[in-house]
Parts: C-alpha cells; sequence; structure tokens
C-alpha cells in the first residue's frame, strides 16, 4: 500500500522506552553500539492501517561501549556527526507480510540518503523492525577490511496514543 498523508490517529514514540541499535563487521568480529530515538510517529487511518511512518534517531549520543571508538566515529570520513547528529527515517510503503510487516522508506543520515527495507514484528503497541544496508550509500567511506559494508540496524520502538 502506498502512503498518503489523511491519517485520524497517530502514535507518538515514547523515547523512554524506544531504543536503535546497530551491529556492522570490523576486522573479523562485530561491533555493536546504540543510538537514542529522540522522536517517532504512526499513523493510522480509520480502519488501522498504516499510512504513515517516521523517525529520529540522535547519532551524536552514538555508544558502542568503546569511548574512542565513538570519538573516532564522529569523524567526517565516518560518520560527520558535528555536521550531521541525527538520522530520519521516512516511510514510502507498508506492506503485511506472513510474520508482520515490511516498510520501505528512506533513511537519511551524513546528508545522503539510503533506501531501507525493515522486516517488522508487532507485539502490542511495541513494534521491532530490522534492516540491513550498505554503508556506502550514506557516504560512509572506509577499507572494508576495517569496517564492513552492510550495517545491521534495529528499532524497537514503543508508540503510545497522541490523539
Amino acid at each position: 500500500m502506498t502512503l498518503s498523508q489523511n491519517a485520524v490517529t497517530t502514535m507518538r514514540v515514547d523515547t523512554t522506552q524506544s531504543t536503535a541499535s546497530f551491529a556492522v563487521k570490523k576486522l573479523g568480529f562485530t561491533v555493536k553500539g546504540t543510538v537514542p530515538i529522540r522522536d517517532g510517529r504512526v499513523e493510522l487511518d480509520e480502519s488501522g492501517a498504516i499510512i504513515a511512518i517516521s523517525g529520529v534517531a540522535d547519532l551524536s549520543a552514538i555508544d558502542t561501549g568503546n569511548k574512542r571508538r565513538d570519538i573516532d566515529l564522529r569523524k567526517k570520513n565516518l560518520l560527520d556527526l558535528d555536521a550531521h547528529p541525527a538520522a530520519c527515517f521516512e516511510a514510502k510503503t507498508v506492506w503485511p507480510t506472513e510474520d508482520g510487516l515490511r516498510v520501505s522508506g528512506r533513511l537519511d543520515a551524513r546528508g545522503a540518503s539510503a533506501k531501507v527495507v525493515f522486516n517488522v514484528v508487532r507485539e502490542g503497541n511495541v513494534f521491532h523492525g530490522t534492516c540491513v544496508f550498505d554503508r556506502r550509500e550514506l557516504g560512509v567511506r572506509a577499507p572494508r577490511i576495517l569496517i564492513g559494508h552492510d550495517i545491521t540496524m534495529t528499532i524497537t520502538a514503543a508508540l503510545v496514543r497522541e490523539n
């Protein structure tokens, strides 16, 4: 289904109970980290179908559990966090699957955009979405031996009714 803007119910992300995490291969092992979710909305039509999804993650608060690595990620050739402290997502289409939903949209970070497709599972008002994308689409340049191309991103979003 193509998304429209005729929402009747808006759910907002409860940022205190929601997380964004990522994993990427580095020198043969997996580096994991988290970033806070700053904002997010899901709009539903009269039948309860999702018609719009958006969210913002605070990349400037990235935490990999290694302060030196977190400082390195701020550099211009990596995440360029001084110039681009946030990542934004906007859904373009949502369709049901056997296990939940697939949500296709645009991820904006570093002044660039990447098309991403999340596989989403719903548990009540909590949505768990995972996608894999190539960091080079966002202009993150580093030798593959140092940082793998594929980033796995997982969002857990607890929603509360806004109106």
